[in-house]
């Protein structure tokens, strides 16, 4: 039996948590005018953020694109260039299809599968160059996964287009063989949904192709593996508890997340009880999980979701400004690493949607009833949620001003004309 104490620090016996990144899912009849949006938070202490972009074009047949891993920079291999890719900016193409993702561990000997050739960066960037709308792109995705091979650890997407949003989860299948194991949930018009470096899909209703997608072993391949009994029924098969299992962890930094949102977003209406799911998101009970997605009470704005991406969990019961951490400045920063080890116990401290190492974040919005070139825009933004300025980019757009590429500076030399350095450094003093 693990001991658990909550004092604002909350002391466990498990293993370390590293992983970052919050994603919020808005679909149509959710948002004020009809859009749909997402979030985007990836995290890392260690990088530099700049704004992703690639024109359109044509290749050659037989024409050959490196791979390296986004996160160490290793080289992974090549894979066939497709002959046609479309525009990308950031997580958006020209077809206003988006992708957003955030990475949960899960099961320890499916990690970082030897010889496949795409990271998560790299899939979902040929996703978005190869696809014109979400479906297409959980296609294709699915099917580079199983071709290629998919190097890391997993990861739970969140793909927009114009009228749908989904949630898509991958992991490798290691060492027992090439490929991977995916499902994908449609999220219902006028709900929310949110991942934060936790698995979340359960239940895969396999009589239902409208509104789940997934890989056709990825139940078989659970049971091959012992992740699951070989006698537990189809029906009762979730994805999230084969593959990425809650311990108190990831209950209590990832699902609390989840639960904060829920609750704004719902504001104590019957759609969501969040009392009800109070103990699971502290890591009390871990049988007591969340729904997959909500019913918005509330239109959300571009300015809303873009709050939404600030928060420190404030005015709730994971609020670091009222923990011991907090100091006399009631500060909700926590510097890095979250865990650490004292006589044998592992303490941890909240995390929050908001961090001070986020490198880059962005909110994609997609306007069916706009042609893609202005009914597209990424708000993107870089350092901190808390103290970003988000800019508009179009996907009419043909390039990006320098300043915000990857040449615009870099993460060991300050310089005025980076957003980067500028961002950091008004944040740094307010």
């Amino acid at each position: 039996i693990l001991e658990m104490k909550v004092i604002g620090l909350l002391v466990l016996a498990l293993a370390s948590l590293s992983l970052g990144g919050t994603s919020f899912l808005i679909t149509k009849g959710a948002s004020k005018d009809g859009s749909t949006m997402m979030t985007y938070c990836p995290d890392s202490a260690k990088r530099y953020g700049w704004l992703y972009f690639s024109p359109a074009a044509d290749n050659k047949a037989g024409t050959k694109r490196k791979m390296y891993d986004v996160l160490t920079g290793k080289y992974l291999g090549e894979i066939d260039e497709p002959t046609h890719v479309n525009k990308v900016v950031g997580s958006m193409n020209e077809y206003q299809v988006s992708i957003v993702e955030s990475t949960f561990a899960g099961l320890k000997e499916l990690q970082y599968q030897e010889g496949a050739l795409l990271d998560f960066k790299n899939i979902m960037v040929l996703a978005l160059q190869m696809s014109t709308t979400a479906k297409e792109a959980i296609m294709n995705m699915g099917s580079m996964a199983s071709q290629y091979g998919f190097y890391g650890k997993g990861e739970t997407f969140g793909i927009a287009d114009t009228e749908e949003v989904w949630m898509m989860e991958i992991i490798s299948k290691g060492s027992h063989e090439k490929g991977a194991v995916w499902a994908a949930v449609k999220i219902p018009d006028g709900h929310v949904s949110a991942h934060a470096n936790k698995a979340r899909i359960g239940k895969i209703d396999m009589k239902d192709s409208e509104n789940y997608m997934y890989a056709e072993d990825v139940i078989t391949f659970a049971k091959k593996i012992g992740a699951i009994s070989k006698d537990k029924k189809d029906d009762d098969f979730k994805f999230s508890e084969a593959y990425d299992p809650v311990n108190q962890v990831t209950a209590r930094s990832a699902e609390s997340r989840v639960w904060a949102f829920f609750e704004n977003v719902t504001r104590g209406s019957k759609e969501f009880n969040s009392t009800k799911y109070l103990d699971y998101a502290k890591g009390l009970n871990l049988t007591h999980s969340m729904p997959l997605s909500v019913k918005a009470i509330v239109n959300i704005t571009v300015n809303d979701a873009l709050w939404l991406m600030r928060s420190h969990m404030e005015g709730t019961p994971f609020d670091p400004t009222k923990d011991i951490g907090a100091q006399a400045f009631n500060m909700p920063y926590r510097w890095a690493p979250l865990t650490w080890n004292y006589s044998e116990n592992l303490y941890m401290n909240q995390r929050t949607a908001s961090n001070q190492i986020t490198y880059h974040n962005s909110l994609s919005q997609s306007r069916g009833w706009l042609d893609n070139r202005v009914g597209g825009i990424l708000w993107h933004g870089v350092d901190d949620t808390a103290g970003s300025v988000h800019v508009p980019f179009y996907m009419g757009i043909n390039s990006i001003p320098k300043a915000w590429g990857p040449q615009g500076g870099t993460l060991y030399k300050f310089s005025w004309d980076s957003p980067f350095w500028v961002f950091n450094l008004v944040t740094n003093f307010a």
